[in-house]
């Protein structure tokens, strides 16, 4: 690629296709975008006086849809010209393979508050783009549309030579390519919603393909969310469409969603004209929300001119590796203490996506995979497990004679004894979802993006119980980065509020110690001081109990002795409350975060942690890379000393949670 303008030897940034180097820093910071995904081509900024990598951009030529892009820039390189100069070089991209039209791969939803929305749309309404598209999302009741739908359909059968058929009679992968080639979305995720193994999967019953000559030609992929169907795709090849095809597939969709006892529909539609909107009309479907994409058209002659603090490279044919194999090492040891306490480990990933059951297997840990949206806090209480994700709480309850059923059947010789199924999701929205943990009957949860320690209703997102008394108002502004909770059982220190309610016989709310951050009360402010500025507080009293942590986490009670992980340098030791300080046990390989027990045992979680805004200027970043280590290290609780791990490879370098499952 060459933009029309002079190179700039001067100028601090430079823009170059990806290579093989900068994978870690796009899967880290893009990990929607998998690296490695079809037709995707990729841009990076690099910062020329450090060579290191500060955004990127990526685009994706769609059936029928022109460029999908999206661009990226680290939050301390942003309103330099970065972000422009890799817009200007995807437009020249698009312009190189005759595309007239540019659009952006992700929507924002009208009137969106949130600050990843305002930025955005703030940056591509200054670099001159304007609204492309606009989607609207429907509610309907299932009857009602079935009443429209189902006599249309009777009048216009399929022409012959197709047919319509459950998606688990064809290939789950050939599926996958025809889905995200018409109309985008990552090849990874969609391949596990198809197979069920993700907590957005798509239904086997109401999800059809439309086959013609053997060979898929359409699809209408749907998921099930209490007694709503939710439509998720509906896409039929250019070649193909007409015929009430996209007819068809709603309608048979829906009666089996009838049949299932399905009460309501969702569903989306471009806001164009199409007959989708009228069939919305005529059976009184409800808009509930609405999105819009940005994007230009695009003059072919007109020259692409970047800023002079940009420099951009001629942009040779560089493939990007594919991502890494999930895979692990482990000591001896750790497979022989899984066998003799009898305990299985369940860790969360947020940066792999990913839920991982360690298991021992005849001396050896079979590592289980399980994909979830950006899984982080996990909670366990008698036979119900409790995981959070990026916008919902799943619930999953053991089923000791379904793991009778499925023994043998799986990748591990070993006997099962527990299989958890799905047994209900409470949406909360983006709350940045950090520990959970069971009281009683009720989950608790941190909700770090309103800075507030929460619980479950049905009614709403969340319901705020508690938050510190230096933040000012519940406001989805991540102001102390509250993170990790834990009961205070007798080490409580209560308030008079809470004796005289203990006096009075009434039930008093329970009382938790918490880690956060900082003690900020602005947008973002504990990131000024994340090197020093971490605390610890009790619930039940408001009081501070220690300052001057690095970036602490998962505070924990272990014979009625508090423990916490002071991530930011690496360590995991004990408070003690009267002196007000943390004393260190143990010194460990990466960023510890994520604790649990089990006998006289401590299981750590270990992240790597990359380069980034975020992890820069702590004490554990400033090891070198080869040091650190992302994994779940067990430490001897009578000694302090390492007695077993668990170290995984590159595919997993951040984890956050670490339970027990006895």
């Amino acid at each position: 690629m060459k933009l029309a303008h002079e190179k700039n030897a001067l100028a601090p940034f430079v823009i170059r296709e990806s290579q093989a180097g900068d994978v870690d820093f796009l899967r880290a910071w893009l990990p929607q975008m998998l690296v490695g995904t079809p037709a995707a081509q990729w841009l990076v900024a690099v910062e020329r006086e450090t060579e290191t990598v500060v955004g990127a951009a990526a685009l994706r030529v769609f059936q029928d849809r022109g460029v999908r892009f999206t661009v990226f820039v680290l939050p301390e390189f942003r309103r330099q010209g970065c972000g422009r100069a890799l817009l200007m070089s995807v437009r020249t991209l698009a312009k190189q393979q005759d595309v007239a039209r540019l659009l952006s791969e992700w929507s924002y939803q009208v009137g969106a508050s949130d600050e990843h929305s305002l930025t955005a749309n703030a940056f591509c309404r200054a670099c001159g783009l304007v609204i492309e598209q606009e989607v609207i999302n429907y509610q309907a009741e299932l009857s009602a549309a079935l009443r429209v739908i189902e006599p249309l359909y009777e009048r216009c059968p399929l022409a012959s030579g197709t047919r319509i058929v459950p998606i688990d009679q064809v290939d789950a992968r050939q599926l996958a390519i025809f889905a995200v080639s018409h109309v985008g979305g990552l090849p990874e995720e969609v391949s596990a919603q198809l197979a069920g193994n993700h907590d957005r999967a798509y239904s086997r019953t109401t999800s059809l393909a439309l086959i013609a000559n053997d060979q898929i030609v359409g699809a209408i992929l749907a998921r099930r969310a209490a007694d709503t169907l939710v439509f998720d795709s509906k896409v039929v090849a250019a070649d193909h469409r007409g015929g009430a095809v996209n007819l068809a597939l709603m309608c048979l969709s829906l009666r089996q969603a009838a049949c299932e006892g399905i009460r309501f529909i969702q569903f989306e539609s471009d806001n164009r004209g199409n007959d989708t909107v009228k069939l919305a009309r005529r059976f009184a479907a409800e808009e509930i929300g609405r999105r819009q994409c940005w994007g230009e058209t695009l003059d072919a002659a007109a020259p692409v001119i970047a800023p002079d603090r940009i420099t951009c490279e001629p942009i040779p044919a560089v493939a990007v590796s594919a991502p890494p194999t999930l895979t692990s090492q482990h000591t001896s040891s750790f497979a022989e203490l899984l066998e003799q306490l009898g305990i299985s480990i369940a860790v969360t990933t947020y940066q792999a996506g990913k839920l991982v059951l360690l298991r021992a297997d005849n001396g050896t840990i079979n590592t289980h995979f399980r994909s979830f949206s950006k899984p982080m806090g996990l909670a366990v209480h008698g036979n119900r497990l409790a995981i959070g994700t990026t916008v919902e709480i799943w619930e999953y309850h053991n089923a000791p004679a379904v793991a009778k059923r499925v023994d043998g059947k799986t990748e591990t010789s070993t006997k099962l004894d527990s299989c958890f199924l799905p047994r209900g999701s409470q949406t909360t929205g983006d709350i940045q979802i950090h520990e959970m943990a069971w009281a009683d009957d009720e989950l608790w949860f941190i909700n770090t993006r309103f800075s507030c320690l929460c619980t479950r209703d049905v009614r709403y997102s969340f319901v705020p119980r508690w938050r510190p008394p230096f933040i000012s108002a519940i406001v989805p502004e991540d102001r102390c980065h509250l993170n990790g909770f834990c009961r205070t059982g007798t080490l409580a220190r209560q308030s008079s509020d809470a004796r005289s309610q203990h006096e009075s016989g009434k039930s008093a709310q329970p009382t938790f110690f918490v880690t956060a951050l900082g003690e900020t009360d602005t947008q973002g402010g504990w990131r000024a001081n994340k090197r020093s500025g971490g605390l610890l507080m009790e619930t039940g009293s408001n009081e501070v109990l220690l300052r001057g942590l690095s970036m602490p986490h998962s505070p924990r009670i272990f014979n009625n002795q508090l423990w916490l992980c002071e991530s930011g340098t690496g360590t995991f030791g004990k408070v003690d409350l009267q002196a007000g300080r943390y004393e260190p046990m143990a010194s460990l390989p990466g960023f510890t975060r994520g604790v649990d027990f089990h006998g006289q045992y401590a299981f750590i979680g270990l992240s790597q942690v990359r380069e980034s805004a975020v992890f820069s200027g702590i004490p554990i970043a400033e090891r070198p890379l080869s040091e650190r280590a992302c994994g779940v290290w067990v430490i001897d609780m009578a000694t302090g000393e390492t007695v077993a791990w668990l170290k995984f490879d590159d595919g997993v370098q951040e984890i956050f949670a670490v339970t027990v499952l006895p």
